[in-house]
């Protein structure tokens, strides 16, 4: 019987002894040794808050330059804050322009073949020239034209 007593008590008692074992002994503790900790944590943040704030300006830095960079002239004499109200209407300019063009990629090409179709080049249209044809007529026109070669 004091066995499976013993068996009852011991996983109560172990725990009343673990829970009493983990509270602090107020004589080791050192004032002094804790307000450098704590003045070492608040160093520390303080070094980890102004590491950010750089992080940030070297970030905001750079996306002013690209701003600047890309609205030319424009941005010139211009502050940081200017610039930055310009940049989103330059962007939305340069959308609408590639959107138009899009746009009109279609139509121009119909034409280009409209044209191309009415061409001949010895009598003959150009598209059922050959290659080495179609070949001599660029060269010749290439010596005729009136700007530097492409490279």
């Amino acid at each position: 019987m004091p066995l499976s007593l013993l068996r009852l008590c011991a996983p109560a008692c172990l725990g009343l002894l673990v829970a009493f074992s983990g509270t602090p002994a107020h004589a080791d503790r050192d004032e002094a040794a804790e307000a450098r900790d704590r003045a070492a944590v608040k160093r520390e943040a303080e070094a980890a808050r102004a590491r950010q704030a750089a992080a940030q300006g070297q970030k905001e830095a750079a996306a002013r330059k690209m701003e600047r960079r890309a609205l030319g002239k424009a941005a010139e004499g211009q502050s940081d804050a200017q610039v930055h109200r310009l940049y989103p209407h330059k962007q939305a300019q340069t959308l609408e322009q590639a959107r138009a063009a899009q746009a009109a990629y279609p139509a121009m090409m119909q034409n280009m073949q409209k044209m191309m179709d009415g061409m001949t080049l010895h009598g003959k249209p150009l598209s059922q020239a050959s290659d080495a044809e179609i070949e001599a007529w660029s060269k010749e026109m290439e010596r005729q034209a009136p700007f530097p070669k492409s490279r």
